[in-house]
């Protein structure tokens, strides 16, 4: 029985939370499966390509650490559910029993893993959110106008919810299916009716970072009143 199809209730859950600046994952290429190596060789920009590799090296490395297997053993199902292309979030292969996330930027990549339930993990840079127009496309219009003291402060706040919200659909399973301009920002810690239709409940942390130029949040599916999140 996987993670995901557990029925009884939840009171408490661990997250287990890799993170690190791209520049030190060391190389690990040779952890790559077929399917990675052939996404990487078609991504251009090299921070975007560099960023890729790390985050899946890291995420073998992170999950062999929790099961006890070694990282070039693993295998990854990546069928979407809707298509059936590649292109869906990863599942490992076997018994192993935990439910894996991953996120990238250009400077960071991030791994959240759960043996208990559905989990979600996203990180960004502060200044990426600082796009023209990026509150139109990603803030919910209730949340626009709030009156920050500084420029930072209010790039700070774009970060955050950004993080938590896709972290938070992540786990949910939806992914930016769902517009994120429609979705208020969930608060941390409070399980949160996400989008407002009474069944799917989310429960969100921010993750504190040893960096002030980043920002992350893991989320877990359900109504937990206890995520304890472990930097790793």
């Amino acid at each position: 029985m996987t993670a995901s199809s557990r029925t009884s209730p939840v009171t408490a859950v661990t997250v287990d939370v890799w993170v690190r600046r791209v520049a030190d994952v060391s190389d690990g290429h040779d952890l790559l499966d077929d399917h990675e190596c052939a996404t990487l060789a078609r991504i251009v920009p090299p921070p975007t390509a560099r960023s890729y590799a790390a985050g899946h090296v890291l995420a073998r490395r992170a999950v062999a650490s929790v099961v006890g297997s070694t990282a070039s053993s693993l295998r990854f199902d990546r069928t979407c559910p809707r298509c059936g292309a590649p292109h869906g979030r990863p599942v490992i292969v076997g018994s192993h029993g935990v439910e894996l996330s991953l996120s990238r930027c250009d400077d960071w990549v991030a791994v959240a893993i759960c043996a208990v339930l559905p989990v979600g993990i996203d990180i960004e840079s502060i200044q990426a959110v600082r796009i023209p127009g990026f509150p139109d496309v990603s803030i919910h219009p209730d949340e626009r106008d709030v009156v920050e003291p500084t420029a930072d402060g209010l790039l700070r706040r774009h970060a955050v919810s950004w993080v938590r919200k896709e972290a938070a659909l992540k786990a949910l399973g939806i992914g930016l299916r769902t517009d994120p301009a429609g979705v208020p920002t969930p608060p941390s810690g409070i399980p949160t009716d996400l989008l407002g239709r009474g069944t799917a409940k989310v429960t969100v942390h921010d993750v504190a970072l040893p960096w002030p130029d980043a920002a992350a949040a893991v989320a877990v599916a359900g109504q937990v009143p206890q995520v304890d999140v472990r930097l790793r």
